[in-house]
């Protein structure tokens, strides 16, 4: 059991600390978040960790009550309970008097009521958080004010019932989950569907583009972080769809990483707005909510639209005999994927060190019936340099393929903390987890998960154990079955059916408008 060592409760903050005890032989404490709850709204918070030794640690945060939720300013009385991985977990409570409130618990949920009406003051809190941010906060603030004046001439103009626009700043194609719900959308009559597309960076012929659709549409979907949304006030009868690009949740993204080195402040409006996010399996959908700042309510576990070709035989059949088509010696060969994610914050600024995985070492050791196919992730611009010796057997797959379509062909996927690792459990694709820099990750990034249990596969840290583990085609692979149970066991395609009909509900609840 945890124990509360400080709850602070005031009118305009609420502080918390948990002490707690290390579980054995574990590299990860437990994940603590705040589930904060009224009749209206609710809100999960991550409860980050300040402090830890091999025995202990020290949990703590102080949150600000008139940001905790985005509609709901007037808070006189909420509950709060403490997850672990969101799961409710029991802690024991201090007894103490809290000034102005009243409190009971009940089983692992503490109620709290104000003895007297609270009042927000909003712009003083405003003008509080901005000298409390750091830099980069500061200038999503001037950038909101600035976003707001120029969107002002859009605001005249009235939403269309019928308009759904796509919008993607990681993509220049119709690709992805996107592409699904516009295919499945495109089959009903009367639909306006607006595409806006770019990965080319700041344009202000996009900017302005992205305002009249925004201003005009009366369902606006996005499949990643979409900036522009942080900074522009949104129409009451417009709603905002998340078809999130990856699949599941284990490493924390989002409001999941408060506390952590990003600095993303409590308040920041970046992902709060949506109405709907639709994500793959109730497992994940607290995870969702917590990185997104919206209610549990407005997450939706129809699964992942993309997934849905999975279960098209015909077309695995046809990408199988396309990319054998065109890479006619791997036929018959032991097909590796490598498929790594990046390091670093975000698009800007991310990388991944190609030392480390030593493409020209790795096939010294490796039979000729061993072939590599490798996808770097989209932001990713690291390329390895393969002797001449081994350029037949390796296939760089990162500008054009499908990462959907190369695991069609896959024998053994190596990775490290991709999401990918859903997907290819989906086909029941062996796995190494090549996880060097994993306890730096934990420290900068961490999990929703014990990642080491939770990974359906064997870890391997360094380079000889990779490629130890390739040659004795040691892969754990005992661990799948349980881990596709979890995640998988009542797909059967149809994701795509299931957000367009969803889609197709908000356009019916229109009123107003054009």
């Amino acid at each position: 059991m945890l124990q509360i060592s400080t709850w602070i409760l005031t009118g305009q903050t609420f502080t918390l600390q948990i002490n707690g005890t290390m579980p054995p032989d574990t590299l990860q404490p437990p994940r603590l978040s705040v589930w904060f709850r009224t009749k209206t709204e609710d809100r999960i918070l991550p409860l980050p960790i300040l402090h830890q030794t091999k025995e202990t640690f020290v949990a703590s945060y102080t949150y600000e009550l008139w940001n905790l939720f985005l509609h709901e300013k007037m808070l006189s009385q909420f509950s709060v309970t403490i997850l672990d991985r969101m799961r409710p977990i029991s802690v024991s409570f201090p007894t103490q008097e809290i000034p102005g409130w009243v409190f009971a618990v009940e089983g692992d949920t503490i109620h709290l009521r104000a003895k007297e009406p609270i009042t927000f003051h909003p712009k003083f809190q405003n003008v509080r958080s901005f000298f409390c941010a750091n830099r980069k906060e500061q200038m999503k603030m001037v950038t909101w004010a600035a976003f707001h004046v120029l969107y002002l001439p859009f605001r005249l103009l009235s939403v269309r019932k019928n308009r759904i626009t796509f919008c993607s700043n990681r993509r220049d194609h119709l690709s992805g989950n996107p592409e699904f719900v516009f295919e499945e959308l495109s089959k009903s009559r009367g639909l306006d569907l607006q595409i806006l597309l770019n990965d080319r960076g700041f344009s202000l012929a996009n900017l302005f583009r992205f305002f009249y659709l925004y201003a005009t549409s009366r369902v606006l979907l996005v499949d990643d972080y979409y900036h522009y949304l942080s900074y522009t006030p949104k129409h009451h009868q417009t709603k905002v769809v998340q078809l999130w690009h990856a699949c599941g949740a284990f490493k924390t993204f989002g409001f999941s990483r408060l506390g952590k080195d990003t600095s993303l402040l409590q308040s920041s409006p970046n992902h709060r707005q949506y109405d709907a996010a639709i994500v793959s399996s109730p497992e994940v959908a607290a995870c969702y909510a917590e990185a997104f700042g919206i209610p549990t309510m407005n997450v939706y576990p129809l699964g992942v639209p993309r997934t849905d070709l999975f279960f098209d035989t015909d077309y695995r059949k046809r990408v199988r005999r396309e990319f054998f088509l065109a890479h006619p010696s791997f036929r018959g060969k032991r097909i590796l994927l490598f498929a790594p994610t990046f390091r670093g914050g975000g698009k800007g600024n991310a990388n991944y060190p190609v030392w480390r995985f030593p493409v020209n070492r790795i096939f010294d050791e490796l039979d000729a019936d061993t072939v590599l196919l490798v996808k770097m992730h989209p932001y990713l611009h690291e390329r390895f340099d393969v002797d001449s010796k081994y350029t037949d057997r390796v296939v760089d797959c990162s500008e054009q393929a499908e990462l959907n379509d190369l695991l069609f062909v896959t024998d053994v996927l190596i990775t490290d903390y991709s999401s990918v690792v859903y997907e290819a459990s989906l086909l029941k694709i062996p796995m190494l987890f090549y996880a060097f820099d994993l306890e730096d990750y934990v420290n900068s990034r961490d999990f929703y998960v014990d990642y080491c249990h939770w990974i359906p596969g064997k870890l391997v840290k360094t380079k000889e154990q990779l490629i130890e583990a390739l040659q004795q085609k040691d892969y754990e692979s005992d661990k799948l079955e349980a881990f596709y149970q979890t995640h998988w066991k009542n797909v059967r395609g149809g994701a795509s059916s299931r957000t367009a009909k969803l889609i197709s509900s908000m356009l019916e609840q229109y009123e107003g408008g054009s």
